[in-house]
């Protein structure tokens, strides 16, 4: 490593990377720096129905939602004249459903157009004067747009002055809880997830229903108090409910931009290489690759597709920076250090949590851009980045586990026990990863208790695996590894990995602020840090029974 660090093209080609890298970041932070205005929206049709099933008038319901903050209401070409009156009254705005029908000339103008999924829209009947709601889709996984526009490139959305804006609409599989929350705090904490974490800025609220799907509430404060008590909440965040929504104008980065940045994973490439063989390569053999590597990347974002290309990059990298983790906990495993357990723990905890940070924002560079930023396009390589590197990680360490010199013991079990050790515990980790993977809808109550704990105590909520799995789990790792229990730090080595893998995924979700993002990493941490000193200490209390009361026994 020394000689790769004292070598001048490196240093050249890194310094370039991350150069490009902080030029994206900062285009992206500027973005969402103004990105702080969130609008309640509902339909006039349901407003119609609900008044009509129960006991309030239609000028009932839309004074309650004006005064909790919702300024649209949501019309169609069956109703839009007849809502004419109710909006000058009210002093509301309009959001036009747009199914194929042309707009009414003689009522006032939208001030949003939404397209319907299933409608005759076209790219060619855009409104340029009008803001565009993109409506997230009912996996969380990018937006529900007309046939017409799912392959609309989103920089030539920008380029015709469309101004777009993240809608979310709360399909029926959201809205069940009413009959099983407290008057729709889950609806609420719903809707809130979705603007801080998800970006979304234009809400769409639905009848609430019960778990067969039927409406089961018809009166207005019920809704109101949805909007009023999120109103509350974003304002502690710096968010503003009411009058206004977003508009994010992501600029376009340039694609020598995109190309320049890879000269970072270039980089780490070389050192990733330098640490799994842990020895000295040729010098000229690393400038060839260096120089071939960054010419790759420039020519790629030329000859590929953009996009193709944004995927090949992201994907490489998170998939990257957690196996260099992974050989350096493999090369830790040897490294014999005279710190004291909280010490070392806690340099290397910090160490990790730096590189994952970094590595996290380098992967989001190669996503920073328009297409992602307003979701058309959403991160492909979540399981790949997952899997690979634990699987890689662990592959290292079994080896360890095979070569390591066996005890003298007439016992096979015990003989065997950092394999037996390592099988176990890893298997139980990938199996709660596969359960656990995407969106759970069933999750434990006392899970719930504690992610609901946290997201109302906290700026927003840690992710659960980081703070209560991998940071604890990088503890017990450096106090077995001290020690030479090998059937602990091996098992727990390969699990420490996860900290990257997880905190680079974090990254991933580019539609989430990017202070968020590193609030929310910081915070797990920071908990995390907590619970493991609390099992050193577990630990050292363990190993002190054991010397007094057991290991001494065993040697009389």
């Amino acid at each position: 490593m020394n000689k790769l660090n004292k070598n001048p093209l490196f240093l050249f080609i890194l310094i370039i990377g991350l150069l490009s890298s902080a030029f994206i970041v900062f285009k992206r932070l500027s973005i969402e720096y103004n990105d702080k205005y969130v609008a309640g929206a509902m339909e006039y049709s349901d407003i119609l129905d609900f008044s009509n099933k129960g006991d309030y008038s239609v000028d009932d319901w839309l004074l309650t939602l004006k005064n909790s903050g919702m300024e649209y209401l949501i019309l169609s070409s069956e109703n839009a004249t007849e809502a004419e009156n109710y909006i000058k009254k009210y002093n509301l705005k309009s959001a036009w459903l747009d199914n194929g029908n042309p707009f009414p000339q003689n009522i006032t103008q939208p001030s949003i157009i939404i397209p319907e999924a299933k409608s005759k829209y076209s790219k060619e009947n855009i409104n340029a004067d009008i803001p565009l709601g993109l409506v997230e889709n009912n996996f969380r996984t990018g937006l529900n747009l007309p046939q017409a526009l799912n392959n609309i490139n989103p920089d030539k959305l920008l380029e015709s002055g469309i101004s777009p804006v993240k809608v979310l609409y709360l399909y029926k599989g959201y809205r069940y809880m009413w009959t099983e929350q407290k008057k729709g705090d889950e609806i609420q904490a719903l809707i809130f997830r979705a603007v801080t974490d998800r970006s979304a800025r234009f809400i769409w609220l639905k009848g609430l229903t019960d778990k067969t799907f039927e409406v089961v509430t018809f009166n207005p404060k019920d809704y109101s108090a949805i909007f009023e008590k999120l109103k509350i909440r974003l304002e502690k965040r710096g968010l503003i409910f009411g009058e206004d929504f977003s508009i994010r104008m992501p600029q376009k980065i340039p694609n020598i931009i995109l190309g320049l940045t890879g000269f970072i994973s270039v980089a780490l490439t070389a050192v990733f290489i330098t640490m799994l063989f842990n020895k000295q390569i040729n010098i000229k053999i690393y400038n060839i690759f260096l120089i071939f590597g960054s010419l790759f990347c420039i020519i790629s974002c030329y000859i590929l597709p953009i996009n193709l290309y944004q995927i090949l990059a992201s994907v490489y990298t998170a998939i990257l920076i957690p196996c260099i983790m992974g050989v350096y906990l493999r090369n830790l495993y040897f490294y014999n250090s005279h710190l004291n357990d909280f010490l070392r723990y806690t340099y290397y905890s910090l160490s990790f949590l730096i590189f994952s940070i970094l590595g996290g924002i380098l992967v989001s560079s190669f996503l920073s851009t328009s297409s992602y930023l307003l979701e058309f396009n959403v991160f492909s390589g979540v399981k790949f980045s997952q899997f690979i590197p634990l699987a890689f990680t662990m592959i290292l360490f079994i080896i360890i586990a095979i070569k390591s010199p066996k005890q003298n013991h007439n016992n096979k079990f015990i003989k065997f026990l950092p394999i037996i050790s390592t099988i176990i515990i890893i298997g139980l980790v990938v199996i709660i990863m596969l359960i656990r993977s995407g969106d759970v809808k069933s999750t434990p109550k006392i899970e719930n208790f504690i992610r609901d704990f946290l997201e109302n105590t906290l700026y927003t909520r840690p992710r659960t695996k980081e703070f209560a799995c991998v940071w604890p789990s990088i503890a017990v790792f450096l106090w077995a590894q001290k020690r030479k229990i090998s059937f602990l730090s091996i098992p727990f080595g390969i699990i420490s990995v996860i900290t990257a893998i997880s905190i680079v995924n974090t990254f991933c979700h580019i539609y989430t602020l990017l202070k968020v993002s590193i609030i929310r990493t910081l915070l797990g941490f920071g908990i995390g840090f907590i619970i493991g000193i609390i099992a050193i200490i577990v630990l050292n209390f363990l190993e002190k029974i054991f010397k007094k009361y057991i290991y001494s026994r065993l040697n009389t």
